[in-house]
């Protein structure tokens, strides 16, 4: 069922559910987001290689990550993420205090157009949030264990809420339960903030976030590295590529007529007048 006939209920569905497409409802057109991919790392070498793949369209830090990546100097280091021009990219403060929370976030957003800060899931979080939204800067409401912290945190004008899976898990709850309850809830009153879900362990966590509508999802490394490979993937190719060159008796023939055109000059363009026919004689064109 589609168009104007949809329930609210079937509208939220699809929504939820179907990426890339645009949905009418009372006559008003609605755009379903692309999921989006985040790299959770510091590591300016992976990021340069994930971003290579073309895989990722931002990334996000803590202030754990930064430790673990052994960094000092953090504008620096942030600057140099920031010019990779991945898209955007988190930074998060490190008080639970409003007024360190501003000076440092107001720090955080001088240094590019696509730093995103990040605040924690508090009342000091929420107006410092607040702020941001009305200075036009991004913000990613972070530690969101619940519902109900995530539907406050776009209340109060988060462009990110980020929803912890396997932490809300070790809690005993079901993430996934937790991930499309807020997207509806998001939906249903139009709200604009976005759901980023981090906290994965396992590769199964990441498929099973992929079904719940969330907007993006931001992977650990070790993760991210794992998803292009498969072994019957490799075996394939490699019978593929192992049959075709034993057919050619062991060297690859267009191997060799790649590598030959790219030893022949390009051949100028010709200064010999251009012909065509006339009247059944050839004449300059």
């Amino acid at each position: 069922m589609s168009g104007s006939h949809l329930t609210i209920h079937e509208r939220r569905y699809e929504k939820i559910t179907l990426y890339n497409r645009t949905i009418r409802h009372n006559g008003a057109t609605t755009r379903v987001d692309n999921m989006k991919i985040f790299a959770d790392t510091a590591n300016i070498d992976e990021i340069k290689e994930f971003h290579e793949w073309g895989v990722i369209d931002g990334v996000t830090t803590n202030p754990l990550i930064i430790v673990k990546s052994g960094v000092k100097d953090l504008e620096t280091h942030m600057k140099k993420i920031l010019a990779l021009d991945t898209g955007h990219v988190s930074i998060e403060v490190t008080s639970n205090e409003l007024d360190e929370m501003l000076a440092q976030l107001r720090w955080f957003a001088s240094w590019d157009k696509d730093a995103v800060i990040k605040l924690p899931m508090n009342v000091n979080g929420l107006k410092a949030c607040k702020t941001l939204t009305a200075e036009g800067i991004k913000t990613n409401v972070t530690a969101c264990m619940s519902t109900k912290q995530a539907i406050l945190a776009a209340k109060a004008g988060a462009t990110y809420v980020s929803i912890f899976w396997a932490r809300i898990e070790d809690m005993g709850y079901d993430a996934s339960t937790v991930v499309k309850e807020t997207r509806e809830i998001l939906d249903t009153h139009d709200m604009d903030s976005q759901i980023i879900i981090g906290s994965f362990r396992s590769m199964s966590h990441i498929i099973t976030a992929m079904k719940t509508g969330a907007h993006v999802l931001t992977i650990p490394t070790e993760l991210l590295k794992q998803m292009p490979w498969n072994p019957r993937t490799e075996s394939t190719i490699n019978e593929f590529l192992t049959q075709w060159n034993a057919f050619h008796g062991g060297e690859d023939p267009l191997t060799n007529a790649v590598n030959l055109k790219a030893t022949i000059p390009p051949q100028a363009p010709s200064s010999a007048p251009k012909m065509r026919s006339k009247g059944g004689k050839l004449v300059r064109d």
